[in-house]
């Protein structure tokens, strides 16, 4: 009898940036999130101290104008709906923020869902989701479930919704879908994961080793969050922390990362995993990058391209292509085994 061969992912690196106001401009904001993010959001600085520092470091993000920002009404935890004017709508996006599962909030990630509502025809759902430690795991999870009902209660189908979230965001997008499949309602068309952080217990070889190159995360910080939203007994729960998950029937998946990032060996792991579950799964690691870099698109050039394949990707998970003003393409090298399983 023939073996199996497991599935891999497709995996892509895209190269740092060469132009010389690129590589002063990146440095700049990698010592901005050293100085105010890596430094001062993480214990023992109070949590009200670290969510005022989150609030101020959003507002040099750059966010789309002319866009129609409406409230949830119909959803308990509230957010905002993002429309474009012109109202060339092909689907939706159900886009979950980041934050390590205690703060951020659909204001903090406008730059990202402004992008998406005026890129790739869809609204774009952000729901307020509820923060720990004020509200422990499960609530942020029920929060997403409850805005995806009302996706298609709004007369989205499924197959036109993607889910997309950043960092914790991105691990409460994977195990919203998780919780989708298992209340056996339809899935997502698609499922977009920035930086996801799904390993709540931390075991990840990489939030070791980088701990020195990430400019923007700390293990303390990490770990502050995952006790705060999981506690340890849950840390390994697949509805808390999605890589212990089976990936079995999910729909198609892309990942990014950043080479320099704590969080990077989830993405590897993660995507390996998903791709021997039979998934669909593209990863791409964009060199010299830090943890959800896609915040600063409009600024560095990294960013503009990495939002601009999450705009490609939604248009092909609906069959809908999607022509992405370019300004320039990404430069890569693919490999389909760049590790080991």
């Amino acid at each position: 009898m023939a073996r199996d061969i497991p599935l891999a992912p497709v995996v892509t690196t895209v190269g740092a940036p060469t132009a010389l106001w690129q590589r002063l401009l990146a440095g700049f904001f990698r010592l901005l999130l050293l100085l105010l993010f890596k430094t001062l959001v993480r214990p023992p600085f109070p949590l009200l101290w670290q969510r005022w520092i989150g609030r101020l470091m959003s507002s040099i993000t750059l966010s789309e104008s002319g866009l129609d920002v409406g409230r949830m009404s119909d959803v308990p935890c509230g957010g905002e709906v993002i429309r474009s004017p012109l109202g060339e709508v092909d689907g939706a996006v159900l886009y979950l923020h980041g934050g390590a599962f205690c703060m951020g909030s659909p204001l903090s990630h406008r730059s990202i869902t402004t992008y998406l509502a005026s890129r790739s025809r869809s609204e774009v759902w952000v729901p307020d989701y509820r923060l720990a430690p004020e509200h422990p795991a499960p609530a942020a999870l029920e929060d997403a479930v409850s805005c995806y009902r009302r996706m298609l209660m709004a007369g989205f189908s499924a197959d036109q919704i993607v889910i997309a979230g950043d960092s914790a965001g991105a691990g409460l997008a994977l195990s919203t879908v998780l919780k989708l499949r298992e209340l056996d309602l339809p899935l997502p068309g698609g499922i977009v994961l920035l930086s996801p952080f799904v390993d709540l217990a931390l075991s990840g070889l990489s939030s070791f080793t980088h701990q020195s190159i990430d400019p923007m995360l700390s293990r303390a910080w990490l770990r502050q969050g995952a006790l705060m939203y999981a506690g340890h007994r849950q840390r390994q729960n697949p509805l808390c922390s999605p890589l212990y998950g089976e990936f079995g029937g999910l729909p198609p998946i892309l990942i990014q990362v950043g080479s320099d990032e704590l969080l990077l060996d989830d993405a590897q792991r993660l995507a390996h995993r998903a791709a021997v579950h039979g998934a669909r799964v593209r990863l791409t690691m964009f060199s010299g990058m830090w943890h959800v870099f896609q915040l600063l698109v409009g600024w560095i050039r990294p960013a503009d391209q990495a939002m601009q394949q999450v705009v490609q990707f939604i248009g092909e998970c609906r069959h809908v292509p999607i022509t992405v003003p370019d300004s320039g393409r990404v430069a890569s090298s693919a490999s389909l085994q760049a590790w080991s399983l």
